[in-house]
């Protein structure tokens, strides 16, 4: 039986290289998935030239990764060579609440520093989300009262 909860040897043999741990860091657990992205972006029309409102959505494939630090999400690239680079990095300290939305589509929201973070995890719909919520808020916790 494969727990989503923990890295997969196979994945994280290539992608784990791409992060720098501190001394005292460690990977905990790991879940492949997406970053889902929206912001605003302004936008010229064609023939009238004004300039309006919109929304963009982009969404970055990796792995989202807990250590008992950070929350990290690492961005994966190429199709046939792999390579990987931290694209966020979220300090546990900072990590406010933790929630899940969606029925069609599950999402897994964290909230740090009055943003929201969006992300589509392989493995975590409703009854895992509880699981991914506690080891999140569990290392968050440790990490508050200074154990490692």
């Amino acid at each position: 039986m494969n727990d989503s909860r923990k890295p997969e040897r196979s994945d994280m043999s290539s992608w784990d290289n791409s992060i720098v741990l501190d001394l005292d860091e460690k990977i905990v657990m790991s879940w492949r998935g997406n970053w889902e992205i929206v912001g605003e972006v302004l936008r010229e029309k064609l023939f009238s030239g004004k300039v309006v409102k919109g929304i963009a959505k982009d969404v970055k494939r990796g792995f989202l990764v807990l250590t008992n630090k950070r929350l990290l999400f690492i961005e994966e690239h190429g199709i046939f060579g792999k390579s990987y680079d931290t694209a966020l990095m979220l300090p546990l300290l900072e990590i406010g609440e933790v929630s899940m939305g969606g029925t069609v589509m599950p999402y897994v929201s964290i909230v740090h520093d009055d943003e929201t973070y969006v992300f589509h995890l392989s493995g975590i719909g409703k009854s895992q989300f509880e699981s991914f919520r506690e080891s999140v808020m569990y290392q968050r916790e440790r990490r508050k009262w200074g154990k490692s």
